[in-house]
C-alpha cells in the first residue's frame, strides 16, 4: 500500500536575479515516469536515470545537501509532523542559507511510509511536482536521507 506523500511546498524558491521564475518550464511537466525503476540501485542512480532519459545532465551528490536533508528528516520524525515547513518555521531554502549553502535555486521533496529507496522514487516520479524537482534543468546538486520512515531530498543550484 502507498502511504501518501506531500506534494511539493514549491516548486523552487528562487533568490533575486538567480532564477527569475521559480516553476519549471513546461517541458518537464505532465511527465509519466521516464524510465522503470531499478529496484536494486541507489537513490543517486535512480535518480540521474531519470534525468537522462528527460535529456537532463545527472546531478551529483553533495554532503552539505545530505546534513539538510537529514535535519529535516530528523526534525519531522522528533517533532511528530510531516510536512516542508519546519518545526521553527523555516523552509528548504532558509534551511540551506542557515546551513551556509548559498542556493539559486532550492526545492524539496519529502515522503513518509515507504520501505526503500525504489519506492519513495517511484512515489515522487508519480507525483507531477515532485517529479518536477527531480527533473529540474537548473538543478546541478541533491541531497538525501532518511530517518524512521521519513524520507527528504533537497535539490539545489548554488549561486
Amino acid at each position: 500500500m502507498r502511504l501518501r506523500i506531500v506534494t511539493l511546498l514549491a516548486a523552487a524558491l528562487a533568490t533575486a536575479g538567480c532564477m527569475g521564475s521559480g516553476n519549471a518550464p513546461s517541458t518537464t511537466r505532465g511527465l509519466a515516469m521516464t524510465a522503470p525503476l531499478s529496484l536494486s540501485g541507489s537513490v543517486s542512480a535512480m535518480l540521474n536515470q531519470q534525468r537522462a532519459v528527460a535529456g537532463l545532465a545527472p546531478l551529483s551528490r553533495n554532503r552539505q545537501l545530505d546534513r539538510i536533508a537529514m535535519g529535516h528528516a530528523q526534525d519531522q520524525a522528533s517533532h511528530g509532523y510531516f510536512g516542508h515547513t519546519g518545526s521553527t518555521g523555516t523552509n528548504v531554502y532558509q534551511r540551506m542559507r542557515q546551513a551556509g549553502y548559498d542556493a539559486c535555486l532550492s526545492a524539496e521533496n519529502i515522503a513518509m511510509g515507504q520501505q526503500d529507496e525504489a519506492s519513495v522514487m517511484a512515489d515522487w516520479m508519480e507525483s507531477a511536482g515532485h517529479r518536477s524537482n527531480i527533473l529540474h534543468p537548473r538543478a546541478e546538486q541533491f541531497g538525501f536521507a532518511r530517518f524512521g520512515d521519513h524520507w527528504v531530498m533537497v535539490l539545489a543550484r548554488p549561486c
